[in-house]
């Protein structure tokens, strides 16, 4: 599947008169060259444009800022859940949670480009306004390695890095093949991936990384309930596998894993009678891999058939 690299056209009003843009309530005059010339030029231009190593970056999520560092850029503003990753500078400016994000702070740091990755759900309205305002948005989506090897060579053709793209991509890719090509047959066993943070148990879905990659092993993603999972629902789905990822406060999804297998269906299941339910690091399977894909590949691997690790 192709990465979605989408520049987010839609207006905010309100943010707009706080970033110096329309005044408050007021919705941009259709009729204002100026303001139809932004949203043609965002419609038609490559954020990635003028963009080189040396650019200001902000990030919008932890994937984000690990694709443009392995890329050889720069970042000079991150959500938190960045804070983990290596490679950062000490001045970074930290904007705490994505939904606590200022946008007047985040303006301040003057960026060249601002990357975000994730739902148009999760993703602040602000993006649609610093486009307005002459801020490149890249707005992308790795659901797949194919995606994240797509993605990296547009990132390391803006820094001129092709030897980032070898370590970072072609040798990954070389792992991720050798175990495919070795990997036994799973074809027909079939899987629920459980994304456990605080109290919230969901299993993912269409679009999450896990899915292409255990599809690419011979599983198939079995279907439950949207929205909260209980143990009947996995009882229902009677998967032969189920993966557990916690994120966030691992400790305190590792406290909601144990009351969900406190429910009486949890018994039910043939994946816990068996000994399938299998907890994931959290260090390599919280996020999407990038340059660890391949370590991802091999985990899968063993888990499933004690070899190729």
């Amino acid at each position: 599947m192709r990465s979605q690299l989408i520049v987010r056209l839609t207006l905010a009003a309100a943010l707009a008169a706080s970033l110096g843009g329309c005044a408050a309530g007021q919705p941009a005059d259709a009729s204002d060259p100026s303001a139809t010339d932004a949203v043609e030029s965002s419609k038609t231009g490559d954020p990635l444009q003028d963009i080189n190593a040396s650019s200001r970056v902000v990030a919008l999520s932890q994937e984000a800022a690990n694709m443009w560092l392995l890329a050889g850029g720069k970042v000079v503003g991150v959500v938190e859940d960045a804070e983990s990753i290596g490679g950062l500078p000490e001045e970074v400016e930290v904007l705490g949670s994505l939904s606590e994000v200022d946008p007047l702070q985040l303006t301040e740091l003057k960026p060249d480009l601002v990357i975000a990755s994730g739902s148009d759900e999760i993703l602040p309205d602000f993006l649609d306004t610093l486009t307005l305002e002459g801020v490149p948005v890249l707005q992308v989506h790795v659901d797949s390695f194919e995606a994240y090897a797509e993605l990296m060579e547009q990132l390391t053709q803006a820094t001129g890095r092709d030897d980032l793209y070898e370590s970072n991509v072609t040798a990954v890719r070389e792992k991720v093949d050798d175990v495919i090509e070795h990997v036994q047959a799973s074809e027909g066993d079939s899987f629920v991936a459980l994304r456990i943070e605080g109290e919230s148990v969901r299993a993912a879905g269409e679009g999450d990384w896990l899915l292409s990659t255990l599809g690419d092993l011979g599983l198939q993603s079995q279907s439950v309930p949207a929205g909260e999972v209980a143990a009947s629902d996995l009882a229902s789905a009677d998967p032969k596998w189920i993966f557990v990822i916690y994120g966030g406060d691992g400790a305190k999804a590792e406290e909601t894993f144990a009351a969900l297998r406190g429910q009486q269906e949890w018994a039910e299941l043939g994946a816990a009678a068996q000994g399938r339910v299998v907890v994931l690091p959290q260090s390599l399977f919280e996020h999407m891999p990038a340059n660890r894909w391949g370590e991802a590949y091999a985990y899968f691997s063993q888990v499933l058939h004690g070899s190729w690790a």
